[in-house]
Formats: C-alpha cells, structure tokens, sequence
C-alpha cells in the first residue's frame, strides 16, 4: 500500500498541473481578444497599446512623441502582457529619459479599469450609433460633440451642463480655467475653442463628458498655487510670527499677575459685601416684612370685624335699635369698596347688607304703621299720653 501512494500524489501533482494551466489559458481568452495577443510584450511604442488608435476619443496625446521616441520604457514585468490579467489598476513601472544622459523610475496608470475604459466605449457607440460596438473614429463625428465642435466658440455653462459631475452646475469662470489648463496656456481671460486643434476640442469634450478625471488632475495645478501663496504670505510674515511666539513667555506672566490681581480684588470685594452691603439690605428686608405683617394684621383685624356685622345687625335689630344697624351696614359697605375691595370671601356681603336695609326699612314701616293705628285707636277721654312701647296685643 505504500508502494502506490508515491504513485497517487505523482498523478495528483500532474492534475493539478494541468488544471493550472488550462485555468491560466482560460484567463487569458476572457481578458484578451486572442491567445496569441497575450503572448506579445507590452510596448509603449504600440499604438494600440496606448488607445492612439482611438483618438480623438482619447485622454490626450502630448506625451505620444516621448512614447513613439522611445524616452519612455517599460520595465521587465510590465512588458509581459499576460501579467495584465493581475494587473487590474492598470499601472506600470518604468524608465524614463535618455540612457545617456541618465533614467529616472517612474509610474505609469490608466485613467481606469479595462472594464471601465470599456464602459467609455460603449458610451460613445451607443450616444452616436445606438449599439454598444462600433468604430469610435467614425461615431466621434456623429454624435453632438462634431456639431458642438464646429459651431461653439466659447465654452459656457449652457453647452456643457450636466454632462459630467465636474459640469453639474459649472460656472463661466471654471469653464474658463478648464479650457485655458488643457490648452496649458496663461491664467487669464477666457480661451476660444477656435485656438485648439479640431481633434484637441474634440478630445476636450469628450473627456469633459464621459471621463473628466485628466481634466481635474490638471486643475490640481490651483492647489499648488494656493500652496505657494500661502508659504509666501507666511514668509512674508515670518518675523511678526516669531516675535510673537518669543513674547508668548512673557505675555503668559502678566496673564498670571492679573489673574492674582483679579482674585486678590475679588476676595476684597466679597467681604466689602458682606459687611456694608448684606446687613443693611437684611435691615430692610425685615423692616419691610414688619410692615407687610403689621398691615396683613391691621386687614385681619378689619376682616373680622366686617364678620361680624350681620350678627351684631340682627341683635341691634332685635332691640330695635334701626339707627345702629343702618349707620354699621353703611360703614362695612364703606369699608367693603375701598379697604376690602376684591376680597374673594366678602364677594356676597354687599348683597346681603342691601338685603338687610330693605328688611329694616320694612320693619320701620311696619312698627310706624302699628303705633300710628294705636294712637288713631285709643279713647278720647283718655288724657293724650305719647306711646313709647308697643302695647301688648289683647287675644
């Protein structure tokens, strides 16, 4: 049994071999247009490599001499392109200048993916065509980007509006500064579509509309500019800023000093309070409250005694005694309109005490009525005699 295991794990390491191998190629058919195209180098001298066959539907062309010249060379694993299948950023290493006057290391990336450059394409075809495939140099000139190209002098917020999020809602003065870093010229003015070359404005509105990201890493340029000016005003102020940070120190020990000053004044202050500020206005708060107890008392003491008017009414009453009860129901209205007025216990009496003078009224009308009938009643011969008391009723 052993014997065959060495034999078993041979036969494995074959089939997986192979599995290997037939997997690659298979990568390879999906991510290149032939088997054949993926054995040949990557050479930045092909023009088919670099999309120069697709201009002006490309991203620009000012470094295609260096890269026809030769200035420009891959490295050895960028030149093997069925390496690309891993490459997925698309970016290469390679040497950059003359081998004579000396090379630098440089990096190299696509504005994209394969896929996404893809997606590009079919943009293009299906605006110009309506199919996802075509022939990009002849859809070029049939989209509205020909017409645009022939009739539009100056690039303006209404031609370009909303075709990319770069032009959502743009403004004449970014439009201006766009334009002038494409054409890589002065930063003044505004620069007319008619001074750039049919395939340069074509390849302007084209990347302004389906990938503005070359157009940005240009404007990039205004944050250097920020950057520069504002090293410069710092420079220009450099001698104001260290003097400022050599009197740091000493500004810090007056901010000490005031700050115990401050406190020393504050503590002066509190007890300059607590001596000839808390105890007068304590005297007048408690002589005030005196006199709000002495009034509250004095109103008490009213209230009871207007309490007690309807009982001391009917005991005057009841010893007929009308002029007392008429002069009390006339003094406690007196008192009710003006020191009671308000009082929510008392809001009947004045009713009541009205009710009370009809009653009297009624029982003086009464007592006059019956002395009057007595007096008209009583014998003749009798000698004349003033009554003064009601005389007892006879049954």
């Amino acid at each position: 049994m052993l014997r065959f295991l060495p034999l078993k794990v041979g036969r494995l390491y074959r089939c997986l071999k192979l599995l290997l191998v037939v997997g690659l190629f298979v990568i390879l058919l999906m991510n290149t247009h032939s088997l054949f195209a993926s054995f040949q180098k990557n050479e930045l001298t092909d023009r088919r490599f670099i999309n120069l066959n697709k201009c002006p539907a490309c991203f620009g062309t000012s470094w295609c001499r260096k890269f026809m010249n030769g200035q420009v060379s891959f490295e050895t694993w960028g030149r093997l392109r069925f390496l690309d299948v891993f490459n997925v950023k698309n970016v290469y290493f390679a040497q950059y200048g003359e081998p004579r006057e000396g090379t630098r290391r440089v990096v190299l990336k696509r504005l994209g993916s394969n896929q996404e450059l893809a997606e590009i394409d079919q943009k293009i075809c299906k605006r110009a065509t309506g199919r996802p495939r075509c022939d990009l140099i002849q859809a070029m000139y049939k989209t509205e980007f020909a017409r645009i190209n022939g009739d539009v002098r100056l690039l303006t917020p209404e031609v370009v509006e909303g075709w990319s999020d770069l032009v959502h809602c743009p403004s004449q003065r970014l439009l201006d500064r766009v334009v002038r870093r494409y054409a890589e010229t002065k930063d003044s003015g505004s620069f007319l579509l008619k001074n750039l070359k049919d395939t340069e404005r074509m390849q302007l509105l084209m990347t302004l509309a389906f990938n503005p990201e070359p157009l940005v890493l240009q404007l990039s340029h205004y944050l250097d500019v920020v950057e520069v000016s504002i090293a410069r005003q710092i420079s220009l102020r450099s001698d104001a800023f260290f003097h400022a940070m050599s009197s740091q120190h000493d500004l810090q020990d007056r901010l000490q000093d005031t700050q115990r000053a401050v406190a020393v004044l504050r503590g002066r202050i509190a007890a300059i309070d607590r001596v000839t500020v808390q105890g007068p206005l304590r005297a007048l708060r408690t002589n005030l409250t005196r006199n709000n107890c002495v009034k509250l008392h004095n109103k008490l003491k009213l209230m009871a005694a207007v309490h007690q008017t309807q009982p001391t009414v009917q005991l005057l009453l009841s010893t007929a005694e009308f002029m007392g009860a008429l002069e009390l129901i006339s003094t406690t209205k007196e008192v009710l309109q003006q020191e009671l007025q308000g009082v929510h216990s008392f809001r009947h009496l004045g009713s009541q005490l009205c009710e009370l003078e009809k009653l009297i009224d009624k029982m003086m009308v009464e007592d006059f009525s019956m002395y009057a009938r007595s007096d008209l009643n009583r014998c003749l011969r009798d000698e004349p005699h003033v009554l003064e008391k009601v005389p007892p009723k006879h049954s």
